[in-house]
């Protein structure tokens, strides 16, 4: 079901049209068609290229429009809603950019499917963690990566003993202790 929006940044879709047509105009006049040039194409005159002077009529007219195409019947998701969950995509998008660098889910080297999965459930659940803990301490997940490495914890047991003994050195900065709280008691160290 298509929906129809009138975006609000008219006027940077406008700069970027007339960049693309400025470009074209650029490209034909050096006699190039160009890779992925918007508004030239084949022609069967003289030049082999053209200006699309249709497309452009065509891009002026829907200029400041979006449109969204679901499945999703509208007794079940709202225009509106709809509008809002689209809006909200930067953060699955940033999420995966996260994985990628901050927790470097890449490369795996594994070959085995099994480790591989294994891997990659590992990557979700450090994402998942790491956006629980950007959301309980405003802060950036480099922030608290950054903090988490000053942390170093020792854990001594004696041969004859069943008590674990832990000494940590640094924990006392006030990133560390905010951290510590927004995990509190489901992570008991």
């Amino acid at each position: 079901m298509p929906f129809l929006e009138h975006a609000s940044q008219k006027g940077c879709h406008a700069r970027e049209l007339s960049k693309q047509i400025e470009r074209a105009q650029a490209l034909l006049a050096r006699h190039e068609p160009g890779r992925r040039a918007r508004f030239v194409k084949k022609s069967e005159g003289q030049n082999p290229f053209e200006f699309d002077a249709t497309l452009k009529a065509k891009a002026e007219k829907l200029l400041g429009i979006k449109g969204y195409v679901t499945n999703i019947p509208s007794t079940e998701l709202s225009n509106d809603e709809l509008v809002r969950y689209y809006h909200e995509l930067w953060n699955v998008e940033q999420a995966f950019r996260m994985s990628k660098s901050d927790l470097q889910a890449r490369p795996i080297f594994h070959h085995i499917e099994l480790t591989i999965k294994a891997h990659m459930l590992i990557c979700f659940m450090a994402l998942m963690m790491g956006k629980y803990l950007e959301i309980k301490t405003g802060m950036s997940l480099k922030r608290i990566r950054d903090a988490l490495w000053r942390v170093h914890e020792v854990h001594l047991r004696h041969e004859s003993s069943p008590t674990i003994h832990i000494k940590r050195i640094h924990d006392k900065e006030p990133q560390i202790q905010t951290i510590a709280d927004a995990l509190g008691s489901e992570f008991p160290h």
